[in-house]
């Protein structure tokens, strides 16, 4: 027998905060991240096979309060967005989900993505258990972190770098490198990169989001070396991108990285070498103390 394709199949969540009946000021909160919505692409080389946005009714309908009000404003009132609607979690799992990891077997592997794995996984998890269902565990420890890989690659990638600055300078919003001076690696931001679109703005909607993450997912297998780095929610790459790649942070933040980011510093052009240097000590970010300055 030779040997199984390999299917991707991404997912993107929309989540919202249940409180108790009567208290939605935050006092009790049942639970952060009930999904509403789930995105599906499933894709094989690229190509896309399948594409579901679902509803999930029992929290779509759930009495509207600010939360809710803002992610509905991102659909289409009569839920015209949706594909599919499942009146709870537990029958989107049993009837839908489940069935279609099955429905390959002995045909093909079907790796599970997300671009933020951790937060998607556990609302999955977590909306689940409130309805006193618990996901298997093997479907949870094989879920793939695409920031986590796209943090790990882009960290090395001295064009990235460069554009994260260039972009930040021409802006001066904070929109690709935070107040605090981390790198941002949005979803939304790494797709603006892969596409050179920078006007481009994420939906915020299962499905829509899916679909960029999916072009994501594309674009990481064809960089070198990408299977060999670890892609779990907890592989840490993410963070390895915003402690190292540049050299702007405050001491206070980076301890004992600052000599190693000086020399990093130098993957940068000698014009972006001044703007950052203009950022970060032309009052850009939001210092809490002038020593803490790499630049000063």
């Amino acid at each position: 027998m030779g040997f199984l394709k390999t299917l991707d199949l991404v997912v993107d969540v929309e989540t919202i905060g249940i409180y108790k009946p009567g208290n939605n000021k935050g006092k009790k909160m049942v639970i952060s991240n009930a999904i509403f919505n789930i995105g599906l692409v499933l894709s094989y080389q690229g190509q896309i096979l399948l594409k579901e946005s679902i509803a999930i009714e029992e929290f779509w309908d759930y009495p509207e309060h600010r939360i809710m009000d803002f992610y509905r404003s991102n659909f289409d009132k009569d839920g015209g967005d949706f594909t599919v609607l499942y009146q709870t979690m537990q029958d989107f799992l049993q009837e839908y989900f489940y069935p279609l990891l099955k429905s390959f077997k002995g045909q093909a592997n079907i790796k599970l993505w997300s671009y933020n794995a951790g937060f998607d996984s556990r609302a999955f998890r977590d909306t689940a258990k409130l309805e006193e269902h618990i996901i298997p565990k093997t479907i949870m420890k094989n879920w793939k972190c695409l920031m986590v890989l796209a943090s790990e690659l882009l960290s090395k990638d001295v064009k990235y770098l460069n554009w994260l600055v260039a972009n930040e300078y021409q802006l001066l919003n904070h929109e690709y490198i935070s107040a605090k001076g981390n790198l941002k690696i949005k979803a939304e931001t790494v797709f603006r990169y892969i596409t050179q679109d920078s006007g481009f703005i994420e939906a915020h909607k299962g499905l829509d989001d899916a679909l960029i993450e999916t072009e994501i997912l594309k674009w990481i297998k064809a960089q070198k070396g990408w299977s060999k780095i670890d892609a779990s929610p907890e592989g840490g790459s993410w963070q390895l991108l915003n402690n190292k790649a540049l050299p702007f942070q405050r001491k206070s933040h980076l301890q004992g990285v600052l000599e190693e980011n000086g020399a990093i510093q130098k993957l940068l052009t000698i014009e972006n070498q001044q703007k950052l240097d203009e950022l970060v000590g032309g009052g850009h970010f939001d210092w809490e103390d002038e020593e803490y300055n790499v630049f000063g």
